[in-house]
């Protein structure tokens, strides 16, 4: 005889939504907290969010084992006093902060993250993840048949977007990552009282019943369900990788993908959004055979068109998958079950266009390959589709390959070697932008190349370099670069002169020491020294003094955020001689960083000039005109440079707050480049 079930009181209820929205809230504002403590450790490259998405997916399936086994073995009030207890075990790690020592150069950087994340924050993030399936089975056991369960999916996929979202416009702007991480650790303790209140109160919580033996689910359907999980998984991990090579590397940019795959869960696993998911179906294979065609024919459409476009492909892909999954969801005894498949094809999915890909690609070549899989997902003519997908993306490259592009792939992004249509230039980019272009004309005997891009002889980085040595009266200086690319810089330094690079891209290294590729250092400073490593740990432990640092790191279009923060600065000030001088190269499409330079120098006693001057029309090709501040202790650094009207003073304005290590609000400078644009 069927035990009698606890009555589904509202307040009951309540509190297992209360429980699934925090949980989740508390899961998916970790991640980014996380990623923020983490990048300084390793140059600020985008790849540290792609390994930890693959390891929020690895602890998501571990929560959902574990959470599985629970429900299974332990159905009762003792599965709620043991998952009690796993959470308050997890507390100890709090307030969440990264407490493995990473970042080392010559080290596997995907491992170390990997590494941190688990040492770091792994038995709690484990224990929030099994929240979501564990508190509906007990919701489906404590009220069930009144109640569907599945509903609290979509309510914890709203805690989780909520959460998400607020990130870079609510709680980054305005606190610091200790204040962060201390109101993350009273969330956790309020959790852990709202579960208990929840899974506790009322009758003891017993199995449901089924009427007889359950016949085992064939292993086709958890197939499936796995290989719906992996698709939209691989395509966050892909997407994200993309828009960060080849759109804008802009940090609070990875949020908009993870925002939209978790928006695709809430509509998918509600009652109302059906209409929305009928529509999905029909334009999924347009936007496939569209996403096919851009990267097939290798177009770029710009920064908000192409961000647009990959965008809305990628919720549709996700949205049908996980329409698809919940529209085959089984009955609610079968709940942890189909989880743990999802999650399983999700921690597969990630893993391939986190780790797997970049081992095996030199291009982004994880999303094309996610696009035709997804093509096996869409409920109709699935093969013709997977086809035309196919031949889109592959048939450009095998009519037409591109002799003249040679790519390479590290953790740090992808290098592309280009020569221009004309034959008459060779350039190096990272993701879109270009960080060196040299003439491929046959250089006469001892001529060295001349430089291009930022680097050309009018530029302000020539400037700084010739006011520093005037200054010290014409004779060999001591230049520190962080930041290698081509070696451009090399070329503006003399033969006399000393110069050591600093830079964390063993890739880099190789390229720019190819004298077959580009010359710069080769012809110019062949001496001249690379220490390999983010500039921050080697720059602490290094006893050079310059007369002037060059901060020129790049990733794509973004400078590590790690190298504008006060301590940043207050390190390159100690590595300068007695009235040297810090250049920082802050030129940046998408984000506008003169006010928070000058008001992180200002926050210090430190003086500081910006030439942001208009790039002159015809100045020909590869002559870009980059925007440079140039900090010193007082006037008398900055030389020549303190008569030139084009290096005017740079007041802080007192609604911008300093940048420091606990301390970033990118999504002003957003604003502040778009207003000024």
């Amino acid at each position: 005889m069927e035990m009698p079930r606890a009555a589904p009181t509202r307040w009951r209820a309540a509190a297992f939504v209360a429980a699934v929205m925090l949980s989740a809230a508390l899961m998916f504002t970790l991640e980014p907290m996380i990623a923020r403590l983490l990048l300084p450790r390793f140059g600020g490259s985008a790849a540290v969010w792609s390994v930890a998405l693959a390891f929020f997916q690895t602890a998501l399936l571990l929560g959902y084992a574990y959470a599985h086994l629970l429900a299974r073995f332990a159905p009762g009030r003792s599965g709620v006093f043991i998952h009690i207890g796993v959470l308050a075990l997890g507390a100890l790690a709090l307030p969440p902060a990264v407490t493995a020592d990473a970042g080392a150069a010559d080290a596997a950087p995907a491992l170390e993250v990997l590494k941190a994340l688990a040492f770091s924050i792994g038995l709690p993030f484990v224990a929030l993840s099994a929240n979501a399936p564990l508190l509906q089975a007990w919701f489906a056991r404590a009220f069930a048949p009144a109640r569907d369960p599945y509903p609290l999916y979509a309510a914890s996929n709203v805690g989780s977007l909520g959460a998400l979202i607020a990130y870079p416009f609510v709680v980054e702007p305005n606190a610091t990552l200790h204040g962060q991480g201390m109101v993350w650790a009273a969330g956790y303790g309020a959790l852990m009282a709202i579960i208990a209140a929840a899974a506790l109160a009322g009758p003891l919580l017993r199995p449901a019943t089924t009427g007889g033996a359950r016949a085992p689910l064939a292993p086709q359907r958890l197939a499936w369900w796995a290989f719906l999980g992996f698709v939209p998984s691989a395509a966050l991990v892909a997407v994200t990788a993309h828009i960060s090579a080849d759109v804008a590397a802009a940090p609070f940019l990875w949020i908009a993908p993870l925002a939209l795959y978790l928006a695709t869960f809430v509509v998918a696993f509600s009652g109302w959004g059906a209409a929305v998911v009928r529509h999905a179906h029909w334009l999924l294979p347009p936007a496939l055979l569209g996403l096919a065609v851009l990267l097939g024919a290798g177009w770029r459409l710009g920064f908000a068109p192409g961000l647009l476009a990959h965008l809305t492909g990628f919720l549709l892909l996700a949205l049908v998958c996980h329409a698809r999954l919940a529209a085959d969801r089984p009955a609610p005894e079968r709940l942890t079950t189909f989880y743990l498949a999802m999650s399983a094809g999700g921690v597969a999915g990630g893993l391939f266009a986190a780790l797997a890909a970049p081992a095996l690609f030199a291009t982004v070549a994880e999303y094309p390959v996610v696009l035709a899989l997804a093509a096996l997902a869409a409920p109709r003519r699935r093969w013709l589709l997977l086809a035309g997908v196919a031949a889109l993306l592959l048939v450009p490259r095998l009519l037409a390959p591109d002799a003249a592009r040679e790519t390479s792939r590290s953790f740090y992004g992808v290098h592309t070697i280009e020569t221009t249509a004309d034959g008459a230039f060779r350039t190096l980019r990272h993701g879109l932008e270009v960080h060196g272009a040299q003439s491929t004309a046959a250089l006469a005997p001892g001529r060295k190349p001349l430089p291009l891009t930022y680097y050309h002889e009018d530029s302000p980085i020539s400037e700084a370099i010739d006011a520093t040595r005037a200054r010290l009266g014409g004779g060999a200086i001591r230049i520190g670069v962080i930041g290698l690319g081509a070696g451009s810089i090399a070329c503006l330094a003399e033969p006399e002169d000393a110069l050591d690079f600093y830079e964390i891209d063993p890739a880099v290294v190789s390229i720019a020491r190819d004298g077959g590729r580009f010359a710069f250092l080769s012809a110019c400073a062949p001496k001249a020294a690379i220490v390999l490593g983010d500039a921050r740990r080697t720059l602490t432990g290094a006893a050079a003094r310059y007369d002037i640092l060059i901060v020129d790191a790049f990733s794509s279009d973004a400078i590590p955020t790690h190298l504008l923060t006060r301590e940043a600065l207050a390190l390159f000030m100690r590595r300068l001689n007695p009235d040297g001088l810090l250049l920082l190269h802050i030129s940046n499409d998408h984000l506008r960083l003169n006010e928070v330079v000058a008001a992180t120098a200002r926050a210090q006693g430190l003086a500081v000039r910006i030439n942001d001057e208009e790039p002159e029309a015809g100045a020909g090709a590869f002559i870009y005109q980059p925007t440079v501040a140039a900090i010193a202790a007082g006037q008398a650094g900055f030389g020549a440079l303190a008569r030139s009207d084009e290096w005017p003073d740079a007041e802080a304005p007192p609604d911008v707050r300093p940048w420091t290590d606990d301390y970033a609000d990118l999504f002003a400078a957003l604003l502040s480049k778009l207003r000024k644009d």
